[in-house]
């Protein structure tokens, strides 16, 4: 408009100088000129005011896909025209699918190759981004959490079509195949896998990253033995971390959880609880289902000792000693069974042997006194008879 304006002024300057004003006719012309002009520029001022709006792109996502990957642009100023706002890969022209003047959605094109989308809104182009072609890649994973031997499900495309079998990953850790398409993998949680990671597929030079992958798994506990009240500690990875989440089967009873992490349990044996010997079996919150840990650690859970009677009430030094009760054997590592005979201990190296009914002490050293007769086994104390020791 102001280009014209600049036009108007100079013919109207040149006439007045050559005195053409003078003259009807140049007069006339003059006018229409000058009436034409202020038409034009008046109506092309109001033609396309859009084209005065700066198209400004503030992101776009994915950056990366396959054909008919939709690609979200967002911004400002673009056309609520569907045919005003031209997208191109890489010069390959795109459909625009859906568009609001701060949101263009637009489907990667058939042909299209990895390089600059461009877009074309109201007269002014800018460039997007780099748009990157795949032919391989991972739209979803089917469950996140598993445990050791479960199958996984990956949705995605580009697995078949190569010299070379994929190569999968869960967690860092390789999981075998169990069936594939091209669009479909089936892959078997690794035994020995534990923690945390990306899936990962690998075809020749080609990778693919895909969500974290959480691999449950009991790795050990501690202490392996205990008595009612102790306190267990659950090691691994992948657990709930809310308390209720998570629950600790010792046999057929329930433990008390008191603290839970994603790679840490810790729950207590109840005072009720009286079976000996069992699996601790340990169930965490799945996405979709409750997981269960293919480990089953035995636990001893221990009772008190008792002492039921002596061999010989009765003993000269160098005689032997059988002790008869229950739960002699010592379960806890850092422990081992003693015997005393008043203030005196049995040298270890007298007690013959030991098991969980009874005590065999092959000689009794010179020198004691005769006394109470104690057991201490795992830590706690049982008191039997008298026994006296005659010179």
């Amino acid at each position: 408009m102001e280009k014209k304006w600049y036009v108007f002024a100079g013919i109207a300057g040149y006439l007045l100088l050559t005195g053409w004003y003078k003259n009807l006719v140049h007069s006339v012309l003059f006018a229409g000129i000058a009436g034409y002009m202020l038409i034009t520029a008046g109506c092309n001022k109001d033609k396309d005011p859009e084209k005065n709006t700066a198209v400004i792109v503030s992101s776009f996502y994915p950056d990366s896909g396959k054909s008919h990957t939709l690609v979200t642009i967002e911004g400002s100023g673009f056309n609520n025209d569907y045919i005003k706002n031209e997208i191109s890969f890489n010069d390959v022209p795109a459909e625009v699918v859906s568009v609001t003047t701060t949101r263009l959605v637009v489907r990667a094109p058939e042909g299209g190759s990895t390089g600059i989308i461009r877009l074309n809104a109201n007269g002014q182009t800018l460039e997007v981004g780099t748009f990157t072609y795949q032919d391989l890649g991972i739209e979803s994973v089917t469950p996140l959490r598993a445990v050791a031997n479960d199958i996984v499900h990956i949705k995605g495309y580009g697995f078949e079509g190569d010299a070379h079998l994929p190569e999968v990953t869960l967690s860092n850790s390789v999981a075998k195949i169990v069936s594939i398409s091209d669009t479909l993998l089936e892959v078997a949680v690794p035994a020995n896998g534990i923690g945390y990671g990306p899936v990962k597929i690998s075809i020749g030079n080609k990778q693919v990253t895909g969500p974290e992958f959480t691999i449950v798994r009991v790795l050990d506990y501690f202490p392996k033995a205990g008595f009612p009240g102790t306190e267990i500690n659950i090691v691994g990875s992948g657990f709930s971390t809310e308390l209720k989440g998570n629950r600790i089967l010792y046999s057929f009873d329930t433990l008390e959880m008191i603290r839970a992490t994603r790679d840490t349990l810790v729950a207590r044996f109840q005072e009720k609880i009286t079976t000996t010997t069992s699996f601790i079996y340990v169930q965490t919150e799945g996405i979709a289902q409750t997981l269960k840990s293919a480990d089953r650690p035995i636990f001893y859970l221990l009772a008190n000792p008792s002492i039921t009677r002596l061999s010989a009430s009765s003993l000269t030094p160098g005689s032997s000693l059988f002790i008869y009760g229950t739960n002699f054997t010592t379960r806890i590592d850092s422990l081992r069974t003693q015997v005393f005979i008043g203030p005196d201990e049995i040298p270890s190296e007298n007690i013959a042997s030991a098991s969980n009914t009874n005590i065999y002490i092959s000689s009794i050293p010179e020198g004691m006194q005769g006394g109470i007769v104690k057991v201490i086994a795992n830590g706690r104390a049982a008191e039997g008879p008298y026994l006296a020791i005659v010179p």
